[in-house]
C-alpha cells in the first residue's frame, strides 16, 4: 500500500528540486505567474509541479493512494504509432487496463475562463538582468482556423505584426512570442523587455491588434500563415511523435487537422479575421522588474 524506498524519495526529492528551480528560467517563471494572474480561483492557476510545502508532505502511501485513484478514475489515452495495423496491441492494453477496477469521470476539454472585469496589472520584482512582460488576452467564441489566423499573423511567421513592429522596428523587446491556451480561451503574449519599455511595449501590442481589426494588412501575410501551417502539418506528419501529437490534437478538439486546413485559412473572409481580433480583451498583465543591483528578492 505505498511505493518503495529508495524509489520514492529519490522522486519525492526530485520533485521539490524542480520546484525550488523554477526561477532559474525566469521566462518559464513569468509565464506560470501570469497564468496564475489569468486563472484566478481555476485549477489552471495551480503550477504544474505544484507548490514545495505540499510536496514535502506527500509520503510513500499518499502517493501510492493517488495513483491508485488515477488509474480507477482518469481517462487514458494512449496513441500507438506503427507502420501497418497491430490489433494484438490494442487487445493487450485492454486486457492490462481491464484488470483495474475501472470508473473513468469524464473530462470536459474545454474550460473557458472568464475576462476580468477590469485588467489587472501585478508587477514583481526579481534579481535578473532582463525584465518580463505578459500580456493575458480573453475571448468568447472563436473558430480554430480563426485562431490559427491570428496567431500565425501576430507571431507565427517572420513576417507577424508583433515581430515586425514591436522588436524590429522599434526595437522595444528581446524577443516577443505568442501562445494560445484554446481550451481556456486565452492568449498569452510574453516578452523579454528593459523595465523602461513596458508602458510603451503594452501600448505598441494593443495596436497590432487594432490593425487587425481594422483590416489594415495584406493578402500576402494571410498566404504566408496558411503556407507556415502547410509546412507544420508536413513535418508532423513526417514523424511518428507528430503524428500522435496530431491524433491527440485532433481528438480533443473533434475535427481533422490535415494540410488542406491551409485551403481553409486562405478562405477566410477579411471581415471574419477582423471580427476574430475584435473578441480578444486584455484580461491581465504581469510584469517580472529586473532588479540587478539588490541580492534579495521581493514582491511590490
Amino acid at each position: 500500500n505505498g511505493f518503495s524506498d529508495p524509489e520514492f524519495r529519490i522522486c519525492r526529492q526530485n520533485l521539490i528540486d524542480d520546484i525550488d528551480c523554477r526561477k532559474n528560467d525566469k521566462r518559464d517563471y513569468a509565464l506560470e505567474k501570469a497564468a496564475a494572474l489569468a486563472f484566478q480561483n481555476e485549477p489552471a492557476a495551480i503550477a504544474i509541479h505544484g507548490e514545495r510545502k505540499y510536496a514535502e508532505k506527500i509520503t510513500p502511501q499518499t502517493a501510492y493512494q493517488t495513483w491508485q485513484h488515477i488509474l480507477s478514475t482518469s481517462s487514458i489515452e494512449i496513441y500507438c504509432v506503427t507502420p501497418q495495423h497491430k490489433p494484438l496491441i490494442r487487445e493487450y492494453l485492454q486486457q492490462t487496463f481491464n484488470s483495474f477496477n475501472r470508473f473513468p469521470q469524464t473530462i470536459p476539454f474545454f474550460a473557458p475562463s472568464p475576462c476580468k472585469r477590469k485588467t489587472e496589472t501585478v508587477e514583481e520584482t526579481m534579481q535578473t538582468e532582463q525584465s518580463k512582460l505578459v500580456l493575458a488576452f480573453k475571448f468568447n467564441n472563436l473558430n480554430h482556423e480563426e485562431l490559427v489566423m491570428l496567431e500565425g499573423m501576430l507571431s507565427g511567421i517572420s513576417d507577424s505584426l508583433l515581430f515586425t513592429n514591436v522588436r524590429e522596428k522599434q526595437q522595444l523587446c528581446y524577443y516577443i512570442l505568442m501562445h494560445v491556451s484554446t481550451f481556456k480561451n486565452t492568449v498569452f503574449i510574453d516578452c523579454g523587455i528593459d523595465y523602461e519599455q513596458v508602458s510603451t511595449a503594452i501600448s505598441t501590442i494593443l495596436t497590432q491588434f487594432s490593425t487587425i481589426q481594422c483590416g489594415l494588412f495584406s493578402d500576402d501575410l494571410q498566404e504566408k500563415v496558411a503556407l507556415r501551417y502547410e509546412r507544420l502539418a508536413a513535418e508532423m506528419s513526417d514523424s511518428a511523435s507528430g503524428i500522435a501529437s496530431m491524433a491527440c490534437s485532433d481528438f480533443r478538439r473533434q475535427e481533422n487537422r490535415s494540410r488542406e486546413f491551409a485551403q481553409v485559412l486562405r478562405s477566410l473572409p477579411r471581415e471574419t479575421i477582423m471580427n476574430a481580433a475584435k473578441q480578444m480583451v486584455l484580461d491581465s498583465v504581469y510584469i517580472l522588474r529586473a532588479n540587478t543591483d539588490s541580492p534579495e528578492d521581493c514582491i511590490e
